[in-house]
């Protein structure tokens, strides 16, 4: 039953922040799958709005939203596909970079 709980609150923090219900859906489905110690960290986020400062392929969360522009939750999903697929999750965000500038 906790499962449940944490879907909805994460559910609830997402919209709360502006994620429409289906980017919402589609980010707690993500998430669902994150490797769990980042999963942990986006539920402290959630829960006490604290960012980690560890260091994932090269970047931290704060990082990510400060000088790229992502949301919380998108830099840990970004750090959660860059553990898992470097190479495109790099190709990715070099895409990105050069559109921003």
């Amino acid at each position: 039953m906790e499962e449940g709980k944490e879907r909805f609150d994460r559910m609830a923090c997402l919209l709360e922040i502006g994620y429409t219900r289906y980017e919402a859906e589609q980010a707690v489905n993500k998430m669902e799958q994150m490797t769990p110690r980042l999963l942990e960290q986006l539920d402290l986020w959630f829960r006490a709005g604290v960012l980690p400062e560890d260091v994932y392929e090269g970047f931290t969360v704060a990082e990510l939203v400060e000088e790229l522009g992502f949301t919380v939750p998108a830099a840990f999903l970004y750090l959660d596909w860059a553990l898992r697929e470097p190479e495109a999750a790099k190709a990715a965000l070099a895409e990105m970079a050069d559109g921003l500038i």
